[in-house]
């Protein structure tokens, strides 16, 4: 469509020239308009999303969207909700599309019927998209919806579908008086777009001119819609036109916030006499559910015979919010037999967890439930219900438990349920318990051989390395300070709303240290980007890795840049695209609160980086670091997590896992277990040739191989997964061995 509308355009200009006209410029855009023209006559977008992967690009002016073809850069459509797009719909000559001539088909028999119609006022069935323009002038919305050849144009509160290969008219949703149709054609285009309306002959009538102000007050007089108050709305009607006003009805919609105000009483619908009035009375009632300084409400009304009040008056009402508690936990303690923070198999320890309200109000008076893995154990006495009673703001509350686990120790979750006095769940919170000693897979002992003397010896393996060097100081730092290294790490361990990933954020402390000391980077705020837990948000990841975010002010082509991510990733609804997900994350809505690690592809590439690393300590299988489901009832899928934005070859990715596998931890040494092997090979394990460089395919071969064993110990499978176009790509370079 876009190309056949820029054929007529170029046409027209040749005939102007050719007539001698001197043609002036145009100062509006339409569609098939490329992106500079839209720039020179509208301005720069205020926030510009380009996705080619996704073949979706738009740019936004306030409230209003104008869309792209991202292969053509063509426009293709808009959303002028703010009314600031200066747009105007410029229809193409009608030609009918290859393969869909249809000479005596419906198509054909509806044109021709509304050629030998007499003329009409209202739009009728297969009208051109020139009668539409004709007769309503330019839509506010001109989108496309499911098949690429349907377009939708909205005018007010109505819509017209138009089949854009020969730009007629196929149906329509008649919702005001915005659109006007051949009475003759209403049942048949309705029904053509799904909606059922009885045809009635109406009478003439003088048309009414509805015209309004809305005023209100709340009960206390003082301008402020506080919690637990009520306000009285009045929409001030009067009657201009020279016809009855039949049956007004008025409404009120509150938008914002629409949780915590409603509606209790509205007014029964009303008839205007002309040059008569009325006033007409809304109730707003707002509970303790109110959390906004402002409720905005629209009020709207509807005459029988489409006379309405347009456009609806927005009304904005200043509130007070309302107190709401905020039960949290501050931290957790636990005190073993052996001192060492973490329980064994059968140790038994003291684990005390304090909660604190940190909202505003106080909360009701709460009931605490454990909930305990099949592998965990209270000591005698320690109940699993216990009254918490009421916190004020500000206060805090202890819980101490005396607990302990079997041999097996393989389920041993452990959670806080917080209840009300009706039984109403308020709160919930996994509590992440620090194990050590679990067994895994068989234990090889080297012994003596066994002369029939007693006492028979047994042998330490030689060379075997301790799990805990990884804490310990480099043997082989950097060989030096790269002024032009950029690292960010980010680790999420205790989610809102989903399960924990395990020492993520112990993980990302150590990756914070080995970005300085293994790679070079500079260590402040300008080189070192760090963020952990609740501060890693959906709106920090946009911020972040945004076309005109942090890393876009700061990268150069001189930039050696190391992205790491430790925490969960999970699949989206249609179970078909990877997202790492925040800590605000909703596992109900991924798509809509999780990141899209096409995205971050997407962007990465985008960056003019001499080198790029990602190492990624999350599996995308909807799998925790437990390898349970994090939803519960859902099963592992299968997603890959390479993409076509993986296209610049200084540009490699290091991922903890592949397919339907999870990405575990190792609980002996309190991290991930990707996480362990690349600190492990950045400490020099992973320089093959002994030249003193780490390249991306050593430090990948290096991890796959090590993980890849270890997780077979643990009795499951686990293998990283590396992608790099030139796998000789330097992630770090060595300082001589000492």
């Amino acid at each position: 469509m876009a190309g056949r509308m820029a054929v007529v355009l170029l046409l027209a200009a040749g005939a102007l020239t050719t007539t001698g006209v001197a043609s002036q410029p145009r100062r509006h855009f339409t569609l098939g308009d490329g992106r500079d023209r839209v720039r020179e006559v509208q301005g720069a977008p205020d926030l510009v999303e380009r996705l080619p992967s996704l073949s979706h690009e738009s740019w936004t002016y306030g409230g209003s969207t104008v869309t792209f073809d991202p292969a053509t850069g063509r426009v293709t459509g808009w959303v002028d909700a703010a009314r600031r797009l200066k747009v105007r719909l410029v229809a193409a000559r009608p030609v009918a599309a290859a393969g869909h001539s249809d000479p005596g088909g419906a198509r054909s028999r509806t044109a021709r019927d509304s050629r030998e119609r007499p003329p009409t006022t209202g739009l009728p069935l297969g009208a051109t998209r020139d009668d539409v323009r004709r007769r309503f002038g330019t839509p506010w919305a001109y989108t496309h919806e499911g098949s690429p050849h349907v377009a939708y144009l909205a005018y007010g509160r109505s819509v017209v579908r138009l089949d854009e290969r020969d730009d007629r008219v196929t149906g329509w949703i008649v919702r005001d008086s915005a659109l006007r149709v051949d009475p003759r054609d209403l049942a048949a285009g309705e029904r053509a777009m799904g909606v059922e309306r009885p045809l009635a002959v109406r009478e003439a009538v003088a048309p009414a001119t509805l015209r309004g102000s809305v005023r209100w007050r709340d009960d206390d007089g003082d301008g402020v819609l506080a919690a637990g108050e009520g306000a009285t709305v009045t929409l001030d009607l009067a009657n201009d036109g020279p016809g009855q006003a039949r049956r007004v009805r008025a409404s009120l919609h509150v938008e914002s916030p629409a949780r915590g105000v409603t509606v209790r009483e509205r007014p029964d619908a009303a008839t205007l006499e002309p040059t008569g009035g009325r006033a007409l009375s809304f109730r707003l009632v707002a509970d303790s559910a109110l959390d906004a300084s402002e409720v905005v409400a629209v009020v709207r009304a509807e005459e029988a015979n489409g006379f309405d009040l347009s456009p609806g008056l927005r009304l904005r009402i200043p509130a007070r919010a309302a107190g709401m508690p905020l039960v949290v936990v501050r931290d957790t303690r636990l005190d073993d037999a052996s001192r060492d923070g973490r329980l064994a198999p059968r140790e038994i320890g003291d684990l005390t967890i304090r909660l604190a309200n940190a909202g505003t109000a106080t909360t009701p008076p709460l009931r605490v439930r454990l909930w305990r893995g099949r592998d965990l154990f209270l000591a005698a006495g320690v109940r699993d219900t216990f009254a918490l009673g009421a916190l004020p703001p500000g206060a805090g509350a202890t819980i101490s438990l005396s607990l302990y686990t079997n041999v097996r120790a393989d389920d041993v979750a452990l959670a806080l349920e917080l209840a009300d006095s009706a039984g109403r769940v308020v709160a919930r919170f996994p509590v992440a318990l620090p194990l050590t000693g679990r067994p895994s897979g068989v234990l090889d002992v080297v012994a003596a051989h066994d002369s029939g003397a007693p006492g028979g010896t047994r042998r330490p393996s030689p060379g075997a390395a301790s799990l805990h060097e990884v804490d310990a100081p480099l043997p082989r730092p950097a060989a030096a300070r790269r002024t032009d290294a950029i690292a960010v790490v980010l680790g999420v361990e205790r989610y809102r709303a989903l399960p924990d990933a395990r020492f993520a954020e112990r993980d990302a402390r150590l990756m914070r240290r080995y970005a300085v000391e293994a790679l070079g980077v500079p260590d402040d705020v300008e080189h070192l980007y760090v963020r952990t837990g609740a501060d890693v948000t959906g709106g920090e990841l946009r911020k972040l890795f945004g076309e005109a975010g942090w890393l876009a002010r700061r990268t150069t082509e001189n930039t050696d840049l190391v992205v790491y991510f430790a925490g969960h990733g999970g699949p989206d609804g249609s179970q078909r695209a990877p997202y790492l997900l925040p800590f605000d994350a909703d596992p109900a809505f991924v798509a809509e609160t999780g990141f899209a690690l096409a995205a971050l592809y997407d962007r990465l590439a985008r960056l003019p980086a001499r080198s790029i690393t990602v190492i990624l300590d999350a599996c995308f299988s909807g799998l925790g670091r437990d390898g349970q489901s994090l939803v519960a009832g859902t099963r592992p899928t299968v997603l890959s997590v390479e993409h076509p934005a993986l296209v610049r070859r200084q540009m490699g990715v290091l991922t903890a896992a592949r397919g339907a596998q999870s990405a575990g931890d190792l609980p002996e040494v309190r991290h991930g277990l990707l996480t362990y092997w690349v600190a492990r090979g950045l400490r020099g394990e992973a320089d093959g040739n002994g030249d003193g460089t780490i390249s991306f395919a050593e430090l990948g071969q290096f991890a796959e191989r090590r993980v890849r064993e270890t997780a077979a110990r643990q009795d499951r499978e686990q293998r990283p997964l590396a992608i790099a176009r030139d796998s000789t790509l330097v992630v770090a370079r060595l300082a001589p061995a000492r």
